[in-house]
């Protein structure tokens, strides 16, 4: 693999032995097989039918929905309905999958103000709190992976995410919390992964501008703050959290390389084990509708995070 040179083995493998979900994943974004190659469009067939995305998929209600309508996202943390709907674009899941579909057209109506934004409080006819900007980037995020990205509710999303990354440094906008530092990485990667049909209402000098100020204030040695200490423990899926392997290959994405993303690196690389593997370290155990593994235990879905990462990392950085 053209990473092995700062691994202890490679895992790449082990990784394919994990449930579907993972291989699908494995095979389009490590191995750069098409998602309609034989092997990876067997691998999302089967994570449909089994693994965790069937398992949650399963207990979905009628209207697209997981608990109670109005419960999406408080009182059923983390298995309300914008949680698992980042948990099945985390997943592969098919967008041509009819719940999938409806699990995406019911956040969108539910959670969704006026402005674009996502929010914890709202009904049939839209979100009616302040927008949270960690929720907005992680259910743009996802509705793009599951093939909603382009919808025309979406565009005012963007155009919403575009004004919080103009705004990163001034905080000049009425926004619940903003710019924190894990909302800042979410929002950074909803825009590195938006859809060609937002381009019309996205500013990428925003996006950079964005990309920047992450850099200064999450990364190690970039200035008054740092990492916090929970960043240099590693997991899936990390939900609204963030960690420094999901901050490096942001920034990376981004076309940013620099000392301090060096360190990062090297926090990161120092947790493999003797095979090339990272554990679970952070995770919200029994919490979500289905498990990832015990805390502590080698896991498939951490090391494929870090695998993802330094593929997106300068070749100058592998040696």
């Amino acid at each position: 693999m053209e990473w092995s040179p700062v691994l202890n083995d490679d895992p790449v493998d082990w990784l394919l032995e994990g449930d579907p979900s993972l291989r699908f994943r494995v095979l389009t974004e490590l191995l750069d097989q098409p998602p309609d190659g034989s092997e990876a469009a067997k691998a999302r067939n089967d994570l449909m039918t089994i693994g965790p995305a069937a398992k949650v998929l399963a207990m979905q209600r009628p209207g697209g929905h997981w608990g109670r309508e109005e419960d999406f996202y408080v009182r059923t943390k983390y298995r309300g309905t914008v949680w698992n709907l980042i948990l099945l674009a985390q997943l592969g899941a098919d967008p041509a999958d009819r719940r999938v579909g409806q699990a995406g057209d019911f956040v969108l109506r539910w959670s969704r103000r006026a402005d674009g934004g996502f929010t914890y409080s709202g009904g049939p006819h839209g979100g009616d709190a302040l927008s949270l900007p960690c929720l907005t980037g992680n259910m743009a995020w996802s509705l793009a992976k599951l093939g909603m990205g382009e919808d025309p509710r979406m565009m005012a999303t963007y155009r919403h995410l575009s004004i919080l990354a103009r705004d990163v440094r001034s905080g000049d906008i009425y926004e619940k919390c903003w710019p924190c530092r894990s909302g800042m990485v979410k929002v950074l990667m909803a825009l590195l992964d938006a859809p060609p049909g937002a381009s019309a209402v996205l500013d990428r000098g925003s996006t950079a501008r964005l990309a920047g100020a992450v850099a200064e204030r999450c990364l190690p040695g970039g200035g008054e703050e740092g990492p916090r200490p929970e960043w240099y423990e590693y997991g899936f899926p990390l939900m609204w959290n963030t960690d420094l392997v999901e901050i490096v290959e942001l920034l990376a994405r981004a076309g940013m390389w620099s000392d301090q993303m060096a360190e990062a690196r090297d926090a990161i690389l120092s947790k493999q084990d003797t095979m090339g593997r990272w554990g679970l370290e952070r995770c919200f155990q029994g919490r979500h509708l289905v498990s990832f593994g015990r805390r502590g235990s080698p896991s498939r879905w951490t090391t494929f995070r870090v695998l993802r990462m330094l593929k997106h990392l300068p070749d100058e950085s592998k040696a």
